[in-house]
């Protein structure tokens, strides 16, 4: 059966077309005496139906054609966007390290080694990472050197007017700010102590998509051990000059400043920042590290 205005095939037994409501019609040659039964076809196919009208033609290029420009707008604004997470982070170009000069050596990067497993990476790294308080807020932070130096992220500290280092073995040391920079958003401070467990130091220029990475820091101020999280390197961003890790590792609030290590335990990236939206655009396991070379570039200045 088709339809006597658009010519389109409608279901057998109809008596209205199912797409612009007009009276259906039997086929030419096609006559039942009575209702089909269950088992017939459920169109009926005699001859193609024939061209639609040209006013529904014309209406469907036109939807069609504001469709595609919707998609392509729609594909550029994305694209943009996902491009510029990491933008709320910095302030321009590498902004120049202000402090006084450090008294320590760029560390160095650890002898490739075969990587281990989760529980071994993070017995290793954890012996480096530390709480960061202030007197307007807490993170995370690593061993620079067994003298005393610390890392940080600059948001960690910033405004701050009291700091207190405490160590995986509850220590808690006061420190000074020795470094900063907003870009890239770290921080060095410096603590009288000694016989410390610096950080070892990884590649990040090695790393590859899909390598299992893990998160270690102080989140949401519990007290106590770290709190770790396990995921994949998701991408390698680079964010107005400063090179970023991007992972699903879980980052919540306090993991500013923490370590973002391999499977052999070296720190691979500094903890910095997580993407949040909700809604209908809600992003979910965007968060970024700065990549280890270029904190070493920026501790080397």
């Amino acid at each position: 059966m088709y339809c006597v205005r658009c010519g389109r095939a409608i279901p057998a037994g109809s008596f209205f077309c199912v797409y612009c409501g007009a009276q259906a019609v039997v086929a030419k040659g096609f006559q039942p005496a009575r209702p089909l039964p269950p088992t017939a076809v459920p169109y009926v196919v005699l001859a193609p139906p024939g061209p639609a009208p040209l006013f529904l033609r014309v209406t469907g290029l036109a939807l069609g054609t504001l469709g595609l420009l919707a998609s392509l707008a729609f594909a550029v604004w994305g694209s943009q966007w996902l491009e510029s997470p990491a933008e709320p982070l910095v302030n321009g170009p590498w902004t120049a390290p202000v402090g006084e000069p450090l008294q320590l050596s760029l560390p160095p990067l650890a002898t490739p080694g075969a990587f281990g497993t989760e529980v071994e990476a993070i017995a290793t790294a954890r012996k480096s990472v530390v709480r960061v308080e202030t007197d307007t807020g807490s993170g995370s932070g690593i061993v620079l050197t067994a003298d005393g130096y610390f890392l940080t992220n600059q948001h960690v500290i910033e405004d701050a007017k009291e700091i207190s280092v405490i160590l995986p073995d509850g220590r808690r040391l006061t420190a000074r700010l020795a470094r900063s920079s907003t870009t890239p958003d770290l921080a060095v401070l410096k603590a009288t102590a000694s016989d410390l467990v610096a950080a070892t130091w990884g590649d990040s220029d090695g790393l590859q998509l899909g390598q299992t990475v893990v998160a270690i820091g102080h989140s949401l101020g519990f007290q106590g051990s770290p709190s770790v999280s396990r995921g994949i390197v998701s991408a390698l961003r680079s964010q107005s000059g400063v090179k970023h890790v991007q992972t699903d590792a879980a980052l919540n609030p306090g993991n500013s400043g923490g370590p973002l290590v391999d499977l052999r335990g070296t720190v691979v990236g500094i903890s910095t920042l997580r993407i949040e939206r909700e809604g209908l655009y809600a992003v979910q396991g965007v968060n970024f590290a700065i990549a280890s070379g270029e904190v070493r570039k920026w501790l080397g200045q």
